[in-house]
């Protein structure tokens, strides 16, 4: 069942079915993500394929745990990547991605504001 939910949460957030992604896509995933991955040996000569890797998966829309925990240990079972790799990859990953997060935090902060104004506004109107 846990299994299950997992191939249904990385489904939905790509926009389809759990059996789709499992028959149609997971075979693509393994070839275009994990084997080369799991090929690199973690040396600072792989920094460039680890960013064409977190490339692909941002166009792919699947976030760093869904390939790594999800997809990896459900439809594949275990595939050996090396612990220095997945240490390169997390940081390289929560470099580009953290950057991301402060800009959405710093909209949604802005959005607020915005409706805090407009509020206080509406307040002077009503009072007039």
């Amino acid at each position: 069942m846990k299994h299950r939910r997992w191939m249904e949460d990385v489904a939905r957030s790509r926009g389809r079915s759990a059996s789709s992604m499992r028959l149609d896509e997971a075979e693509s995933i393994r070839t275009i993500l994990l084997r080369p991955l799991a090929s690199l040996k973690g040396e600072k000569g792989d920094l460039p394929t680890i960013q064409q890797l977190i490339g692909r998966l941002d166009a792919i829309q699947l976030s760093r745990d869904q390939l790594l925990e999800n997809v990896c240990e459900t439809v594949f079972g275990d595939i050996d990547i090396p612990t220095k790799v997945k240490t390169m990859f997390t940081r390289e990953y929560n470099k580009g991605h953290s950057m991301v997060k402060k800009v959405v935090k710093t909209v949604d902060d802005e959005d607020e504001e915005e409706e805090e104004e407009d509020e206080d506004q509406e307040d002077e109107m009503e009072i007039d």
